[in-house]
């Protein structure tokens, strides 16, 4: 079965096409530098950049998949969460692919969709297990600049959200404290980028919900210990921070921020079926 895939969740128009699991394209257009000078996505312009791009990036992902329409089996496409207006020109646009190709509409939830893509190969089958060899109860992660969630899957199609953030998202929370060491927007990427450079351990920031008895996580305190440190270091915004400090302060946010995560996942304990 071949597959095309469209997300336009947000600020990317993303298009893939794959033959069963395996990838065969997978096309993105960034907003990047329409929305960096405002420091975030502003949605009525991700929806304008989405209906301008969209044609260009379905040829792009036919062309590099080496498929005509005719050869599509279904198409599927993000229908939420996301931005509204962003979501609506995917959704408007596989309803017109659906319609002219004659083929028929898969709606996906994002959430799910990001979970199942661990199972995806790329062109050459290597990647993600076989969905049959998954043994069940499972757990899944998600983390994303809108979500942090752990997921309890008890089969394919059947999921539990058992823990989540209870304010900030992990990826919000790279790109608050990137914008605060003024990597600009997005920052997330060039946070974690600087944070290998680091040293992880030359600052103590906090690894929150140690004792809470849940999965769930918290994201604020550590951003907000981490703004503490950078106003403590700069005198105030008195001084700028030396290219050291900017990779230290990177390096044990990353610590603690992973940290708070991977303490819930290393303290999970699968339920019986």
């Amino acid at each position: 079965m071949i597959f095309l895939g469209i997300d336009t969740s947000c600020d990317d128009t993303s298009i893939a096409v794959l033959r069963d699991r395996q990838v065969l394209a997978n096309i993105i257009s960034s907003q990047d530098d329409t929305h960096k000078e405002y420091g975030g996505v502003v949605p009525i312009l991700a929806k304008r950049e989405h209906e301008k791009n969209f044609p260009i990036v379905l040829d792009n992902a036919l062309h590099t998949a080496g498929v005509t329409p005719a050869e599509i089996d279904h198409i599927a496409v993000t229908i939420g969460p996301g931005l509204a207006p962003s979501l609506e020109v995917g959704v408007e646009q596989a309803q017109r692919l659906a319609a002219e190709w004659k083929k028929p509409l898969e709606p996906i939830h994002h959430m799910e969709g990001h979970l199942l893509s661990a199972l995806a190969t790329d062109n050459t089958g290597n990647g993600g297990p076989d969905p049959d060899t998954v043994t069940f109860p499972a757990l899944g992660i998600l983390a994303s600049g809108g979500h942090t969630e752990m997921v309890l899957i008890r089969a394919w199609g059947k999921y539990e959200i058992i823990g989540e953030t209870v304010d900030d998202a992990l990826g919000e929370a790279y790109d608050k404290v990137a914008r605060m060491l003024g990597l600009g927007f997005p920052g997330g990427g060039k946070l974690a980028g600087l944070a290998e450079q680091g040293n992880p351990n030359q600052y103590d920031l906090p690894i929150a919900m140690r004792q809470s008895g849940d999965y769930n996580v918290s994201y604020s305190g550590i951003k907000t210990a981490t703004l503490r440190l950078v106003r403590e270091l700069t005198n105030n915004g008195q001084k700028e921070l030396t290219p050291v400090e900017m990779q230290d302060v990177a390096a044990s946010f990353q610590r603690a921020a992973l940290q708070t995560l991977l303490q819930k996942v290393k303290k999970f304990s699968p339920p019986s079926q």
